[in-house]
């Protein structure tokens, strides 16, 4: 969505991305406040709304590029002290899940959440094309809505099928989580007990149940694995 439209595009102006960060994931609508947003420039523009890339190794992007797979190829291209072509700007989400960049330069940005709050992991990156071309006319201010990655819960439970006596015994587990190639995941979650007690859980950490206990570790993100 945006505003102050043209046919053509004015080359003199500037543009702005509004940011609107809102997690529906719980089924309510919850603004998330504190993510930062870093703004890689990656193609020029030219009159036509081709995108002509700034960047070796990505040699042409257009509406079927997937931001994903090349976010790595752009990071290692700003990291360059001889790249010359970048521009950057950063944001970060209030407490209604807003952010904004003003006075942008015309271009095709890749938008990285480069910093999560405490209990989310980095949204999807996603492209801006500052102007946009909506509806056959060019717009210079943006509303772009990050998606939240996917989450799910993860419960442990301890049955004893032991006599009495094992019943009654502290059972230790050790718990560790990795991404979908095997990578060791280090976050915090949020996690609680069967009686209530809130913890927080990380790779390595000790879990101790006793018969009939359980505990939920939240927002796990989809393709987890553990062990």
């Amino acid at each position: 969505a945006g505003d102050s439209s043209s046919s053509v595009i004015d080359w003199d102006s500037k543009g702005n991305v509004i940011i609107e960060y809102i997690d529906f994931s719980g089924g309510e609508r919850e603004p998330v406040a504190d993510a930062e947003f870093v703004f890689y420039k990656i193609a020029d523009i030219n009159d036509h709304g081709d995108y002509l890339s700034v960047i070796d190794g990505i040699p042409e992007i257009n509406e079927d590029s997937d931001a994903a797979e090349i976010l790595d190829t752009v990071r290692a291209a700003y990291a360059d002290p001889e790249f010359r072509n970048g521009i950057t700007y950063r944001t970060v989400t209030n407490l209604q899940g807003v952010a904004s960049v003003q006075g942008m330069e015309l271009a095709l940005y890749l938008v990285e959440n480069t910093v999560a709050p405490y209990w989310y992991f980095e949204s999807i990156p996603f492209f801006v094309s500052v102007p946009a071309n909506i509806n056959d006319e060019w717009v210079y201010t943006i509303t772009a809505e990050p998606k939240a990655a996917t989450y799910g819960h993860l419960v442990l439970k301890k049955i004893v099928s032991g006599n009495y006596d094992d019943k009654l015994l502290d059972w230790h587990f050790t718990i560790r989580f990795f991404d979908e190639n095997g990578f060791e995941y280090h976050r915090e979650y949020d996690a609680e007990y069967s009686d209530g007690t809130h913890a927080i859980v990380k790779f390595g950490d000790t879990i101790t149940l006793r018969h009939g206990q359980s505990i939920t570790i939240y927002k796990i993100p989809s393709n987890t694995r553990y062990n």
